[in-house]
């Protein structure tokens, strides 16, 4: 019965994450979703959060070594300006989709840890990034570098509409262009 209830405490948990956020909660709800480690699928949808950081949510970036796909949602967290959190999902060697929205993080200006996090995803076949109408964007050199280290991805979406500050492609290029696999861009 243990591992039952920790999965629905944690299917729960997923599911509250937004509420969670708005109430001071998250870190505490985060815990319980950790808390089954037989996940291999995780949706964090926090849109709209109050954090200037992903470091309450950062317990989840390698906390099931299974998963399979997972889905960061932070869509108009206004506020977050530090994604480097996410250098976690280096643990996450079974990753085959990944979906991060960062839509309206209008703070948002160093993907530097995005980059290094997702660079290190060798299992990763679909990538899916949303930056979309992120004014403080700049710079996504390391970004670029990160996802030209994946040997086996075959699909790649990436959005910055209404990036003001956003310096053109040039260095995301770069790395891409070493993508061989890639069917879908």
């Amino acid at each position: 019965f243990a591992a039952t209830n920790r999965a629905l405490s944690a299917l729960f948990a997923q599911a509250s994450l937004a509420i969670a956020a708005r109430e001071g909660k998250l870190e505490r709800a985060v815990a319980v979703l950790v808390s089954d480690p037989k996940r291999t699928h995780v949706q964090l949808d926090v849109p709209c959060a109050g954090f200037t950081s992903l470091e309450e949510i950062a317990p989840a970036f390698g906390a099931w070594p299974e998963l399979e796909k997972l889905e960061l949602d932070v869509t108009a967290a206004e506020q977050l300006t530090d994604i480097s959190a996410v250098q976690g999902l280096e643990r996450f060697e079974k990753l085959r989709f990944a979906r991060l929205i960062f839509t309206s993080c209008k703070a948002l200006d160093d993907l530097a840890g995005l980059g290094r996090g997702v660079g290190n995803l060798q299992s990763l076949e679909s990538l899916e990034l949303s930056f979309r109408n992120c004014e403080a964007l700049r710079d996504v050199g390391d970004l670029g570098f990160g996802a030209g280290n994946l040997r086996r991805l075959q699909r790649l979406e990436i959005t910055f509409e209404e990036c003001r500050r956003f310096r053109g492609m040039g260095p995301l290029g770069a790395g891409l262009e070493k993508l061989q696999g890639l069917t879908s861009l």
